[in-house]
Protein backbone atom coordinates (compact mmCIF):
# COMPACT_ATOMS: atom_id res chain seq x y z
CA UNK A 1 0.00 0.00 0.00
CA UNK A 2 1.19 3.39 -0.74
CA UNK A 3 -0.93 5.67 1.75
CA UNK A 4 1.34 7.82 2.75
CA UNK A 5 1.91 8.91 -1.49
CA UNK A 6 -1.56 9.97 -1.29
CA UNK A 7 -1.58 11.64 1.81
CA UNK A 8 1.22 13.94 0.44
CA UNK A 9 -1.14 14.91 -2.27
CA UNK A 10 -4.19 15.89 -0.27
CA UNK A 11 -3.90 18.83 1.32
CA UNK A 12 -6.88 18.49 3.37
CA UNK A 13 -5.44 15.92 5.31
CA UNK A 14 -2.16 16.88 8.15
CA UNK A 15 -2.10 13.49 9.73
CA UNK A 16 -2.75 10.05 9.06
CA UNK A 17 -2.73 6.85 11.02
CA UNK A 18 -3.59 3.00 9.89
CA UNK A 19 -5.18 1.28 12.70
CA UNK A 20 -6.84 -2.15 12.65
CA UNK A 21 -6.12 -5.35 11.39
CA UNK A 22 -3.63 -3.93 9.19
CA UNK A 23 -1.99 -1.74 11.87
CA UNK A 24 -1.47 -5.30 13.70
CA UNK A 25 -0.41 -7.40 10.75
CA UNK A 26 -3.77 -9.68 10.75
CA UNK A 27 -5.25 -8.11 7.20
CA UNK A 28 -6.95 -10.68 5.32
CA UNK A 29 -8.50 -10.87 1.88
CA UNK A 30 -11.36 -9.00 2.83
CA UNK A 31 -9.63 -6.81 5.33
CA UNK A 32 -11.22 -3.40 4.79
CA UNK A 33 -8.36 -0.71 5.87
CA UNK A 34 -9.16 1.85 8.50
CA UNK A 35 -7.85 5.50 8.78
CA UNK A 36 -7.50 7.97 11.32
CA UNK A 37 -7.09 11.53 10.18
CA UNK A 38 -6.63 15.07 11.15
CA UNK A 39 -7.61 17.67 9.06
CA UNK A 40 -6.03 20.99 8.24
CA UNK A 41 -7.40 23.28 10.00
CA UNK A 42 -6.58 26.35 7.82
CA UNK A 43 -9.39 24.83 5.58
CA UNK A 44 -12.93 24.76 6.09
CA UNK A 45 -14.52 21.41 5.74
CA UNK A 46 -17.44 18.70 6.10
CA UNK A 47 -18.48 15.48 6.45
CA UNK A 48 -18.70 15.45 2.58
CA UNK A 49 -14.51 15.98 2.55
CA UNK A 50 -14.03 13.29 4.59
CA UNK A 51 -16.05 10.94 2.42
CA UNK A 52 -14.39 12.08 -0.61
CA UNK A 53 -10.83 11.49 0.48
CA UNK A 54 -11.81 7.55 1.69
CA UNK A 55 -13.47 7.55 -1.75
CA UNK A 56 -9.67 8.89 -3.59
CA UNK A 57 -8.44 6.49 -1.22
CA UNK A 58 -10.57 3.55 -1.99
CA UNK A 59 -10.21 4.01 -6.04
CA UNK A 60 -6.24 3.94 -5.86
CA UNK A 61 -5.90 1.41 -3.30
CA UNK A 62 -8.71 -0.74 -4.71
CA UNK A 63 -9.92 -1.74 -0.98
CA UNK A 64 -12.93 -0.90 1.26
CA UNK A 65 -11.79 1.91 3.67
CA UNK A 66 -13.19 3.00 6.90
CA UNK A 67 -11.92 6.97 7.46
CA UNK A 68 -12.35 8.32 11.41
CA UNK A 69 -11.36 11.97 12.06
CA UNK A 70 -8.94 12.00 14.95
CA UNK A 71 -11.32 13.13 17.91
CA UNK A 72 -14.57 11.87 16.79
CA UNK A 73 -14.39 7.98 18.29
CA UNK A 74 -15.80 6.81 21.14
CA UNK A 75 -14.06 6.45 23.99
CA UNK A 76 -13.95 2.81 24.14
CA UNK A 77 -13.10 3.22 20.52
CA UNK A 78 -10.53 5.22 21.26
CA UNK A 79 -8.87 3.08 23.76
CA UNK A 80 -9.32 -0.14 21.64
CA UNK A 81 -7.17 1.38 19.30
CA UNK A 82 -4.79 3.08 21.00
CA UNK A 83 -2.03 0.35 20.53
CA UNK A 84 -2.92 0.03 17.12
CA UNK A 85 -1.84 3.10 15.95
CA UNK A 86 0.80 3.42 13.21
CA UNK A 87 1.29 6.77 11.86
CA UNK A 88 1.53 7.14 8.09
CA UNK A 89 1.46 10.91 7.22
CA UNK A 90 2.32 13.85 9.00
Amino acid sequence: MHLKSIFKTEDRVTSAWLFGSWARGEENLDSDVDIMIEMNSDFKYSMFDIMDIAHIIENKINRKVDLVEKGYLKDFAAKTIGNDLIKIYG
